[in-house]
């Protein structure tokens, strides 16, 4: 299995986890980790960390609908626009409420 399938499907597994438990509590002493996906409509991010039994837990999500000009944008650009995207968005100050 390729790495592009691999995080789909980790990200596919935190957002079916996340229709079925909590988010996790945010814990601003441990790092975080942002994983991006995109599809021709869509990008989406979710903000995880590593919770105290080595589990990663999303802490955030979000997503943007792209527009006729940026779904002409090649794989590549639409997943950097998703990272960047994410980050101006800014999810975790967001979660301090000064997003």
């Amino acid at each position: 299995m390729n790495l592009r399938n691999r995080h789909f499907r980790r990200q596919k597994a935190q957002l079916c986890l996340a229709t079925t438990k909590a988010l996790s509590i945010v814990d601003f002493k441990k790092p975080f980790t942002l994983h991006v996906d995109m599809s021709d409509h869509t990008v989406a991010a979710v903000l995880t960390q590593i919770a105290d039994d080595g589990t990663e837990q999303p802490v955030a999500f979000a997503s943007n609908k792209l527009n006729q000009t940026q779904r002409n944008w090649s794989v590549v650009e639409k997943e950097a626009y998703a990272a960047i995207w994410a980050l101006k968005r800014n999810l975790v100050t967001g979660l301090l409420g000064k997003g």
